[in-house]
Formats: C-alpha cells, sequence, structure tokens
C-alpha cells in the first residue's frame, strides 16, 4: 500500500501529492495520471495487482480522514482475497479427502450417504501447493445443489479457503443448471453460520429432534 501525506511545500504546487520519498514505488511500473496523482480502480488498486495507493497520492480531496477510511477499506480488501488455493471437482473422493471428513467428523456413515446419492454429484478437493487442506460434497436435486460436509484443515482455516471452496461449489451449482445453493449447518456452528452470512445465504428452516422421555 502506498500512502501519501500531504503537499508540497512551495505554494505553486499546493494542489499536487507529496511523491518524492515514494519514488522507488514508481519505478516498477504504476501508471500516474494527471498532477502527478496515482491512477487506481474502484478498489484503490493500481495497474500493478499487488500494489494499492490511498490518501493525497490519489484523485480526491486531500482530506486525512480521507486516507484514513481508504487505508481502513483497503485492508479489508486484502484480507478477503483469494488465497493460494486451487478447487478441484472430482467423483468418487479420493482417499486423502475421506480421511480429512474423518479427522473433521464427518464419520463412514455420512460418507456412504454420500456414496448413495445419485447423481449429478462430486466431492470438492482443495490444495494449498502440494498440500490437500479442504473437502467438501455437492449433490443436486431438482433445480437445487447441496453443500454437506465442508471440512477445513485446522492449520489452515480463517485464511479465506472455505470461501475460495463455497465460490467453486456456486460455479459447479451454475454449471448444472441449480437455480439455488443450500447448506444445512447446526446453530451451535458459529464458525459456518458466520461463513454462510457473509456469502448473503439466506435462513429458510430450522428443524429440531426430540428425544422421547424413557
Amino acid at each position: 500500500i502506498h500512502m501519501c501525506v500531504g503537499s508540497p511545500g512551495d505554494e505553486r504546487k499546493a494542489l499536487e501529492p507529496f511523491t518524492e520519498l515514494g519514488k522507488i514505488d514508481m519505478q516498477v511500473g504504476v501508471e500516474m495520471g494527471e498532477k502527478g496523482k496515482v491512477k487506481v480502480n474502484g478498489s484503490f488498486q493500481t495497474n500493478v495487482p499487488n500494489i494499492y495507493a490511498i490518501g493525497d497520492i490519489i484523485d480526491g480531496p486531500m482530506l486525512a480522514h480521507k486516507a484514513e477510511d481508504e487505508g481502513i477499506a483497503v485492508a479489508e480488501l486484502i484480507k478477503t482475497e483469494a488465497p493460494p488455493v486451487a478447487m478441484f471437482s472430482i467423483w468418487p473422493p479420493l482417499q486423502i479427502q475421506k480421511e480429512l471428513w474423518i479427522t473433521n467428523g464427518i464419520s463412514w456413515q455420512r460418507q456412504a450417504v454420500m456414496e448413495r446419492a445419485r447423481k449429478p454429484k462430486t466431492s470438492i478437493l482443495g490444495r494449498w501447493n502440494d498440500n490437500s487442506i479442504a473437502s467438501a460434497f455437492v449433490a443436486k436435486s431438482g433445480d437445487v445443489a447441496f453443500l454437506h460436509a465442508l471440512v477445513v484443515d485446522k492449520n489452515f482455516r480463517r485464511q479465506g479457503v472455505a470461501r475460495a471452496l463455497m465460490r467453486h461449489a456456486g460455479q459447479w451449482a451454475t454449471k448444472h443448471n441449480c437455480a439455488k445453493l443450500m447448506v444445512v449447518t447446526t446453530e451451535t456452528n458459529s464458525a459456518a453460520n458466520s461463513l454462510y452470512t457473509s456469502l448473503e445465504f439466506q435462513l429458510v428452516n430450522k428443524y429440531h429432534y426430540r428425544i422421547p422421555e424413557a
């Protein structure tokens, strides 16, 4: 992130950003606009994908609170960028996926349900470099795709992996002419509920089991 505060002392350049200390950044090919300001898109990203610019160095009022708000916005954008993970649709699931499920509480019995489900269906494998770190199951019923058994290795959580997997599941659903993608989770699974809420999933139903009295 490149941030410029203030303008040169020369009154003749009062409306120009003070970029002398940032020339080293400019040497990597960042595109400049009028009056020495950096060109950015609506997400404060320059023409160099991994360089962002905020504050007085870009168009807009040269105000301190503006730069502060832009800094917060860019930090949020960077935090939610997709991780370096690749997703694959695979059927039948690989052994490493079955082990991931078992490690994360998806029993053999639940995996057997996946086997019995009618096609079209798929498992989704997430790989981070050479590591298999996520797995899920998706099946189509009518015009709805149902996602089940989404798990992420504990060493790779909170890094956007589940979000990337959900995006891949949505693409699979679209490819198979599904109008909706549905998920089921428990109320106590706060991580899953937070993920689905952030992806703008809507709650459509609740159910519970009753244990009969002895």
